[in-house]
């Protein structure tokens, strides 16, 4: 596709230079505006922007804006797929938003920041796990119990979700599958602390 750059685009390639110098002087949020005017305007005219997206993911993930910064590096990679810088920022802000999702299992915005993860298959067993743990939370142990099934079937080899779904089973009186779910975690956790490799 041919563009042929009018005055507006001529004058925003300027501005997009200076937000490159802007970002290498660590000005996040002066660059963040730039972009995101630069982002607009590709977009108005569907022009590829997976560039544009990127240094925005950057800037917004400097800024400490996790959530943001993840969903303009699913653009980025939306609109450049090959591209490794694109797919490295995906999974290091995939992995920050993991951490923070992790780290907040009792806030609100949980159930939130796992859909972005899920959605974007870039949720891992932790991810699935903190969930869980803010399903707990939440009162909704079956939802919890499901999540947990689902997580102790495909990463067998992590004792946490046993010890969780031991809890949720106890709770609901079902001791013998309790004490079943406890060994299966212990077993894990003993052979970790072994050295031997668990799968």
């Amino acid at each position: 596709m041919k563009v042929r750059p009018d005055r507006e685009m001529k004058d925003l390639l300027v501005k997009l230079g200076e937000a490159n110098g802007l970002m290498k002087e660590r000005r996040w949020e002066e660059a963040r505006k730039i972009y995101l005017h630069g982002r607009s305007y590709a977009r108005k005219r569907k022009l590829p922007y997976g560039e544009l997206a990127w240094c925005l993911c950057v800037c917004l993930d400097n800024l400490g804006e996790v959530e943001a910064a993840f969903r303009m590096a699913v653009e980025a990679v939306d609109q450049d797929p090959f591209s490794p810088q694109v797919r490295e920022s995906f999974h290091v802000v995939a992995r920050r938003l993991g951490d923070k999702l992790a780290a907040t299992v009792e806030d609100p915005a949980t159930p939130a920041r796992y859909a972005l993860l899920a959605e974007n298959d870039a949720a891992e067993s932790a991810d699935h796990l903190a969930m869980a743990k803010h399903l707990i939370f939440a009162g909704e142990p079956s939802h919890a119990a499901e999540l947990l099934e689902a997580l102790t079937t495909l990463a067998p080899n992590l004792g946490e979700p046993w010890r969780l779904r031991a809890q949720l089973a106890r709770s609901q009186g079902l001791e013998e599958e309790a004490e079943r779910m406890e060994f299966e975690a212990l077993a894990i956790e003993n052979a970790v602390a072994a050295g031997v490799e668990v799968r």
